[in-house]
């Protein structure tokens, strides 16, 4: 079993869930106790099988780790609060500068999976080692739950805040 299939099945999450239903407030919570969390507990895991990894390999790891809890912390911290509170009653929102911000945190989140590639590119180039094939398998499940999650960010839950602050403008 993968990474991801064994976080999931520990957290009893469906991600199946209708996110096209969800307020702002459910959509952040869901993002983080399925995504975030599931980030956080492989994170840990994979990091247990890196004293084989080249130097260079685990540099770039442990980077990658510092810059996506960074992200994670930012995002419950400051993003999502935000944009939960969009929906109280009297909230105001200036739609240009939210729009401003939520490029520049897609781009940061974009930066991460790109940085994620690179790791996984060096890896691929890396001698044999223990652990290697697990090693790999991990790091394309974070790839793989980033990329789910940066389809929810962008395609779900920030054009619906971005709608959301029209709204709330216009009122």
């Amino acid at each position: 079993m993968s990474y991801a299939g064994e976080i999931l099945g520990a957290l009893a999450c469906t991600p199946d869930r209708d996110m096209e239903s969800l307020t702002l407030e459910e959509l952040n919570q869901h993002i983080v106790a399925l995504h975030h969390r599931y980030l956080r507990l492989a994170v840990p895991v994979l990091e247990a099988h890196l004293a084989a990894l080249p130097a260079e390999c685990y540099r770039l790891f442990v980077a990658f780790r510092k810059e996506l809890y960074r992200l994670l912390s930012r995002d419950e911290e400051i993003v999502f609060p935000r944009l939960s509170r969009l929906e109280d009653a009297g909230a105001r929102a200036d739609p240009r500068r939210l729009a401003e911000v939520l490029a520049w945190v897609g781009s940061a989140h974009a930066d991460l999976r790109a940085n994620l590639t690179v790791l996984r590119t060096r890896l691929g180039q890396s001698p044999r080692f223990p652990g290697a094939r697990r090693l790999r398998r991990g790091l394309a499940d974070l790839a793989e739950d980033l990329d789910a999650l940066a389809i929810l960010r962008d395609e779900v839950l920030f054009p619906r805040a971005l709608t959301r602050a029209r709204q709330v403008r216009a009122l």
